[in-house]
């Protein structure tokens, strides 16, 4: 999965990489990360360094922004690729 592959085939159906934890504990976690999906508005705070994620490819120099949005007091995390608009690796921050 090198370069901008983002995801794994198995079989049919596509399964998108993650870093975190991506599996909600109750339904307020379920409909906020279904909200930031749906409409991801997400900000970089200063406190986010830059992207440097060699082993999956998300690097600064490539577009890749780190993101942080709050839907009811649920943070989620996410990147983004500032160049081609792509959004992956959707998670919960614990």
């Amino acid at each position: 999965m090198a370069g901008g592959n983002k995801s794994l085939k198995i079989g049919t159906q596509s399964v998108e990489k993650s870093t975190g934890r991506t599996i909600p504990n109750n339904l307020k976690e379920q409909l906020a990360m279904e909200e930031v999906k749906a409409n991801p508005q997400g900000k970089t705070p200063a406190r986010i360094p830059p992207m440097s994620d060699t082993k999956n490819g998300w690097l600064a120099k490539d577009g890749w922004v780190k993101r942080v949005q709050n839907i009811n007091k649920v943070e989620i995390h996410y990147i983004e690729n500032t160049r081609t608009g792509e959004k992956t690796d959707f998670k919960f921050k614990d």
